[in-house]
């Protein structure tokens, strides 16, 4: 996790390699499980009616296996604890998780090399966030827009770069 201090605002790159089928996704399908980001908010001693706020302003997804397949990154800002997340199924989220959804960013402009590609947005992404209360944990879920096949169960690491506040 990098940390760069810029004025009051602290720069952070959370990462998480969630687990994967090694194997065929088709379109729509959720990549990988519930991923948390942690830590998304700086833990701060503040008043009780004072929740920490962050900005989100990068998202990167690295693949092992250049499959380059478009992908939405839905950011919750609380556990989405009400949807069931089964990785290379659709994502059927529960109505009691709708209001924890914050944004969605869509991965789509891919860099490939020989063995493997990076790939990030084709527009600016700044969005704001508050969690819950005491919390420090973004989570994130990946849905896959194409049908990529993976070599491995490690093949993407999600990246997502923001401004604590």
């Amino acid at each position: 996790m990098a940390k760069i201090q810029k004025g009051g605002a602290v720069s952070r790159v959370l990462s998480s390699t969630p687990t994967i089928t090694a194997g065929a996704y088709s379109a729509n399908d959720l990549v990988g499980g519930k991923i948390s980001l942690t830590p998304a908010a700086r833990l701060v001693s503040l008043p009780s009616n004072i929740i920490p706020t962050a900005t989100i302003i990068n998202v990167i997804l690295t693949d092992k296996s250049t499959q380059a397949s478009n992908t939405d990154v839905i950011f919750w800002s609380a556990d989405p604890s009400a949807t069931t997340f089964t990785d290379n199924a659709a994502l059927t989220v529960a109505d009691a998780d709708l209001l924890n959804i914050i944004g969605i960013v869509t991965v789509n402009s891919w860099t490939t090399f020989a063995a493997n590609s990076v790939g990030t947005t084709t527009s600016a992404v700044t969005f704001p966030y508050q969690l819950a209360s005491e919390a420090s944990t973004l989570y994130a879920s990946l849905i896959t827009r194409g049908t990529p096949t993976y070599a491995s169960t490690s093949d993407l690491t999600l990246r997502v770069q923001m401004y604590w506040d």
